[in-house]
């Protein structure tokens, strides 16, 4: 099985991604194919780019995106150019995203996605509406607590 993780960040001090490099490190341990996907943003507070990251972190191959900064009113949404493209391409099984930010985004990629969202975050849970039925509607969208 492959698995693709996906993150903003990564090889960047910060929780999501010490979390990341720890997952991704044990299933590599355990036999899995995996592989991360992140940008080249290095702190995203300032908005700083780097190079020169390495290709393999701990064993796991990490391959990198150019972001861009994209705003919408009242939110700065970073996106990685190219990476729904390469994802579709990846030949992943799974797709673990680790960002409330873009995830459902990346169901277009075409395989099962996973999404890990912080503490804090109440997650909008999505699944698909059937248009044909408009009970559906109403239905499709809940919210869940983190701690439910």
């Amino acid at each position: 099985m492959k698995v693709v993780h996906v993150t903003l960040r990564f090889d960047a001090p910060g929780g999501v991604e010490t979390n990341v490099r720890e997952v991704t490190r044990r299933l590599k341990a355990g036999g899995t194919d995996v592989e991360v996907y992140a940008s080249d943003l290095y702190d995203e507070g300032r908005w700083e780019r780097r190079t020169g990251y390495r290709d393999i972190v701990d064993g796991v191959p990490v391959r990198r995106f150019p972001v861009e900064k994209r705003l919408i009113p009242g939110l700065t949404m970073p996106m990685m150019v190219g990476l729904i493209d390469a994802l579709a391409e990846s030949g992943a099984d799974v797709i673990h995203a680790h960002s409330h930010r873009y995830g459902h985004i990346l169901q277009s990629a075409g395989s099962p996605t996973v999404w890990t969202f912080p503490s804090w975050c109440r997650p909008i849970i999505t699944r698909p509406i059937d248009a044909s039925r408009p009970s559906n509607a109403d239905s499709s969208v809940s919210r869940t607590s983190a701690s439910a």
